[in-house]
């Protein structure tokens, strides 16, 4: 077994912040491990062997850590991960997990728009001139208004 492949196993079953700092390394050796001719993008495991029987104990590794993780992003980012296998046995969880997620998201998804309101109720100008709808239901149309106005005072948001 690689050196590589040995610590992103030894990292998954000691959880915690070792195992959140491998899910990219774990994801890449993998896709390499199921896809043939895959290369993956980080140079130090382009050269890392991976056996299947390697692959399955990382696999397991992963999915023993995905079971464990209680950050809901680490969670997910080990559920995808496992998923590109194309294993229809986790339709379950990612169902589950897409749930949460847009609960969560329509819970934040109000929040820029409230504060929006509240500045436009204070004098800001941050909505459009040429948008005459203002609605909670306008999630991407709020967060462009966000942006730019934040844009304006000199706060930048990376996406």
């Amino acid at each position: 077994m690689g050196d590589v492949t040995r610590t992103l196993i030894a990292a998954l079953e000691a959880g915690g912040s070792q195992a959140r700092e491998c899910l990219i390394d774990t994801s890449e050796l993998l896709r390499k491990a199921w896809n043939p001719g895959f290369v993956p993008a980080l140079e130090h495991l382009q050269a890392e062997h991976i056996s299947a029987e390697e692959a399955s104990r990382l696999r397991q590794a992963l999915a023993d850590y995905c079971e464990r993780e209680t950050s809901a992003s680490h969670r997910r980012a080990a559920l995808t991960t496992l998923a590109k296998q194309g294993r229809p046995d986790l339709r379950s969880q990612l169902t589950t997990e897409l749930h949460l997620t847009l609960e969560a998201h329509r819970v934040l998804s109000g929040d820029p728009f409230q504060l929006l309101v509240a500045l436009e109720d204070v004098g800001e100008h941050v909505f459009p001139k040429e948008q005459h709808s203002r609605s909670i239901d306008e999630v991407r149309t709020n967060v462009h208004a966000a942006a730019a106005y934040l844009r304006q005072h000199g706060l930048v948001v990376p996406y």
